[in-house]
């Protein structure tokens, strides 16, 4: 879900944000609730449009959690 915060500090509504990056509000506003999975081309468009970094955009892990990583192999085993 994309943060909300970023939206308020922008002064930005839902309505105008959809219309700068060239969607319809409903399409972006279940995309910024998390009722539907945003692409990297919408966060990428948000992003620009915001003046931010993608990952600005992305909910920040809570105090103290720590994420795990998975290895990636690339070749057979």
């Amino acid at each position: 879900m994309v943060r909300a915060a970023v939206l308020g500090r922008r002064k930005v509504g839902v309505s105008e944000l959809a219309r700068r990056i060239g969607v319809t509000q409903p399409y972006l506003s279940r995309r910024l609730n998390g009722d539907v999975a945003i692409d990297v081309d919408d966060l990428a468009r948000i992003a620009y449009e915001l003046d931010v970094e993608m990952s600005d955009l992305l909910p920040r892990p809570a105090e103290g959690r720590v994420l795990k990583t998975v290895p990636l192999h690339l070749e057979p085993q």
